[in-house]
């Protein structure tokens, strides 16, 4: 087992790939998110509350049905960083949140982003612990949970400065049990993200950036370092022949 999880916020990729990942959910949002993603045949990683699952069961066995990734955010969403925690308290709320994902889907994830991407040393060796590989982050990301406007939700994505191959793109697909009160005008939900995901992903398409998952990137990452490393030892191998 590794001391600590490995985190990142982007993953080096020589295709045109990226992650489309969402938070907070399963919720009543999480199928008609699904759905969009379904009509344009990409797919995503899930970062689910643990809490949520038992009443969204069937949301979260047709995310994977339809071959999305299913990553932890803890049982509760809470700050993980606060002062005072303890190990025992965050291993407690990833082991729970697994345990719950695990009873629906028979698989236990291995993917986590901490709730706020609030992380920290103690954060990443609670997850090894926990069986977690990878602490996943993201550089780009919206202000969906707040922002009333499917366009503005959409143009934060899409203008994002780091948007490119590599890149991992956060959503927000429920409502966490800590978030405070919306702000006067605000609406209680996350249809404006369902509204916008419907010009974000043609328009990455478009863009010749396709959706995928974060353990997918991970993959191309793999591919690409490993055709590196074999034709870095195709030029040594040529050069000691012309050598010899």
């Amino acid at each position: 087992m590794p001391a600590a999880a490995h985190e990142f916020a982007f993953v080096r990729t020589k295709k045109h790939f990226v992650a489309l990942t969402f938070d907070d959910g399963p919720s009543e949002w999480t199928s008609p998110v699904c759905e969009v993603l379904r009509n344009w045949g990409v797919q995503a990683t899930f970062f689910v509350i643990g809490s949520a699952v038992a009443d969204r069961a069937e949301a979260l066995r047709t995310l994977h049905s339809d071959r999305h990734e299913i990553g932890n955010h803890t049982q509760n969403h809470i700050d993980l960083t606060g002062a005072g925690i303890t190990t025992e308290e965050i291993r407690t709320e990833l082991d729970r949140a697994g345990t719950a994902i695990e009873s629906v889907l028979a698989v236990r994830p291995t993917l986590f982003r901490p709730p706020g991407f609030r992380s920290s040393p103690l954060v990443r060796m609670a997850a090894a612990h926990c069986g977690i590989r990878y602490v996943v982050q993201s550089q780009v990301w919206s202000q969906d949970y707040k922002l009333d406007s499917s366009s503005t939700i959409a143009a934060e994505i899409l203008n994002h400065p780091d948007l490119r191959p590599g890149a991992i793109i956060t959503l927000h697909d429920g409502r966490p049990p800590d978030e405070g009160p919306w702000p006067e005008g605000s609406r209680a939900d996350r249809w404006r993200t369902v509204e916008a995901l419907e010009t974000i992903v043609p328009s990455l398409l478009e863009q010749g950036l396709t959706p995928v998952t974060v353990s997918e990137l991970i993959r191309r990452n793999l591919l690409m370092r490993l055709g590196r490393m074999a034709s870095t030892r195709s030029v040594r191998d040529r050069s000691s022949t012309s050598r010899s």
